[in-house]
Protein backbone atom coordinates (compact mmCIF):
# COMPACT_ATOMS: atom_id res chain seq x y z
CA UNK A 1 0.00 0.00 0.00
CA UNK A 2 1.21 3.73 -0.80
CA UNK A 3 2.62 5.07 2.82
CA UNK A 4 0.95 8.49 1.28
CA UNK A 5 -2.62 7.40 1.98
CA UNK A 6 -2.27 6.31 5.57
CA UNK A 7 -4.58 8.18 6.78
CA UNK A 8 -4.39 9.36 10.76
CA UNK A 9 -8.25 10.77 11.22
CA UNK A 10 -10.34 11.91 14.10
CA UNK A 11 -12.25 8.90 13.43
CA UNK A 12 -9.59 6.71 14.33
CA UNK A 13 -8.96 5.41 10.33
CA UNK A 14 -5.88 3.79 9.24
CA UNK A 15 -4.57 2.07 5.88
CA UNK A 16 -8.25 2.34 4.41
CA UNK A 17 -9.45 -0.50 2.94
CA UNK A 18 -8.13 -0.57 -1.01
CA UNK A 19 -10.61 -1.05 -3.62
CA UNK A 20 -10.32 -1.49 -7.52
CA UNK A 21 -10.71 1.23 -10.35
CA UNK A 22 -9.65 1.93 -13.90
CA UNK A 23 -7.10 3.93 -14.98
CA UNK A 24 -7.67 4.00 -19.21
CA UNK A 25 -9.29 0.55 -18.97
CA UNK A 26 -6.57 -0.93 -16.79
CA UNK A 27 -7.64 -1.99 -13.02
CA UNK A 28 -5.69 -0.82 -10.33
CA UNK A 29 -6.25 -0.65 -6.45
CA UNK A 30 -5.42 2.10 -4.26
CA UNK A 31 -7.49 3.31 -0.95
CA UNK A 32 -10.94 3.97 -0.95
CA UNK A 33 -12.04 7.18 0.74
CA UNK A 34 -11.50 11.12 0.11
CA UNK A 35 -8.00 11.90 -2.53
CA UNK A 36 -7.08 14.63 -4.07
CA UNK A 37 -6.46 15.17 -7.38
CA UNK A 38 -3.42 15.10 -7.16
CA UNK A 39 -2.88 12.14 -4.59
CA UNK A 40 -4.83 10.49 -7.63
CA UNK A 41 -2.36 11.51 -10.51
CA UNK A 42 0.05 9.45 -8.21
CA UNK A 43 -1.69 6.72 -6.70
CA UNK A 44 -3.08 5.65 -10.21
CA UNK A 45 1.16 6.57 -12.09
CA UNK A 46 -0.66 8.85 -14.45
CA UNK A 47 2.60 10.52 -16.09
CA UNK A 48 3.47 13.86 -15.25
CA UNK A 49 1.81 16.88 -17.10
CA UNK A 50 -1.48 15.14 -17.55
CA UNK A 51 -5.03 15.72 -16.91
CA UNK A 52 -7.06 13.42 -14.89
CA UNK A 53 -10.75 12.81 -15.70
CA UNK A 54 -13.52 10.75 -14.21
CA UNK A 55 -16.65 9.43 -15.08
CA UNK A 56 -19.35 10.50 -12.93
CA UNK A 57 -22.31 8.55 -11.76
CA UNK A 58 -24.60 10.41 -15.08
CA UNK A 59 -21.64 8.45 -17.44
CA UNK A 60 -20.32 11.86 -18.35
CA UNK A 61 -16.53 12.73 -18.18
CA UNK A 62 -14.99 15.26 -16.03
CA UNK A 63 -11.99 16.71 -15.97
CA UNK A 64 -10.81 16.98 -11.76
CA UNK A 65 -9.37 19.98 -11.03
CA UNK A 66 -5.88 21.15 -8.92
CA UNK A 67 -6.62 20.61 -5.20
CA UNK A 68 -10.02 18.80 -6.03
CA UNK A 69 -11.61 15.80 -3.59
CA UNK A 70 -12.85 12.93 -4.88
CA UNK A 71 -14.55 10.05 -2.82
CA UNK A 72 -12.73 6.97 -4.56
CA UNK A 73 -15.41 3.92 -4.40
CA UNK A 74 -14.94 0.49 -6.10
CA UNK A 75 -14.95 -0.03 -10.09
CA UNK A 76 -14.53 3.96 -10.85
CA UNK A 77 -13.55 4.72 -14.06
CA UNK A 78 -10.60 7.22 -14.33
CA UNK A 79 -9.04 8.52 -17.98
CA UNK A 80 -5.66 10.08 -18.73
CA UNK A 81 -5.73 13.26 -20.59
CA UNK A 82 -2.87 15.05 -22.54
CA UNK A 83 -3.29 18.96 -21.67
CA UNK A 84 -4.61 21.02 -24.36
CA UNK A 85 -2.76 24.16 -25.46
CA UNK A 86 -4.46 26.93 -27.72
CA UNK A 87 -2.98 29.01 -30.52
CA UNK A 88 -3.81 32.45 -30.33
Amino acid sequence: MNPEFVNDNKDGGKDKKPVSVYLDGEEKSIPRGKHTTEELLSALGVEAGYLLNVVNDEGQLVILEPGQEVHVKKDMKFISQVPCGYAA
